[in-house]
């Protein structure tokens, strides 16, 4: 295992003698520590910080008879999210989340409650099918697809119409439902997070710095030295 590792010296060279070796060595070191310091603060928003995400409840089991906007639903040191999307958890608040905190609102009774919130939010029309593909619908037609399709959860939006105000309405979306939980962060997962990468980050390092060393020996010091024996 020794030889995998100094192959590449030139001990015929007697180095240690010479003062420009030693201090290329220490350089090599310090560098070397410097570069997996850079590397692992660079690979974090903040320098060791990796915390990770575990599932306390999905957003359908919070569903009460109540209607609720999500932001309602979320408790202390919890954050709503898509399931299989935590990385993202650990972003600042950005408008889209602030959105979904204030502007989704979910109800098991959603064909009788939803009158609520488009009376609280002064929302104008009622459209069914979700972001990509909704379709403008009457009252009747809105509580029926929401009963149809078991929908639970619809969001408050708006657009600009032509004369530059703002219509509210409301739109019927499952994806809420179906696809996001309640997440909390996961001491374990977090520290086993950082091992791995950790890990990852130190054997990178020492393969990268592993490549230069043999550069060094077998042509810079052959260039220097070539192949003579006991300089």
């Amino acid at each position: 295992m020794k030889k995998i590792f100094t192959w590449f010296l030139r001990k015929d060279l007697n180095l240690k003698n010479r003062w420009w070796h030693r201090l290329l060595s220490i350089l090599f070191i310090i560098s070397f520590l410097v570069f997996i310091f850079n590397q692992i603060t660079s690979n974090y928003n903040e320098p060791l910080e990796v915390p990770q995400w575990k599932i306390v409840n999905t957003l359908s089991e919070r569903i009460t008879s109540t209607i609720k906007n999500i932001g309602d639903m979320v408790e202390i040191g919890e954050k709503i999210g898509e399931k299989n999307r935590t990385y993202v958890l650990n972003d600042v608040s950005d408008p889209y989340y602030e959105g979904i905190l204030n502007d989704v609102y979910c109800s098991n009774e959603l064909a009788n409650d939803y009158e609520k919130v488009q009376k609280n939010r002064n929302a104008v029309d009622l459209y069914t099918g979700g972001s990509f593909s909704r379709n403008k619908v009457s009252a009747e037609e809105f509580s029926n697809y929401i009963k149809q399709y078991d929908v639970k959860c619809l969001v408050v939006d708006s657009f600009s119409s032509a004369d530059f105000s703002k219509i509210v309405f409301l739109n019927t979306d499952k994806t809420y439902q179906d696809d996001w939980a309640f997440y909390e962060e996961s001491i374990s997962k977090s520290i086993l997070f950082f091992i791995i990468n950790f890990v990852a980050i130190l054997i990178q390092s020492l393969l990268l710095f592993y490549i230069i060393a043999i550069i060094y020996y077998k042509i810079i010091l052959y260039i220097i030295f070539g192949s003579k024996k006991n300089i």
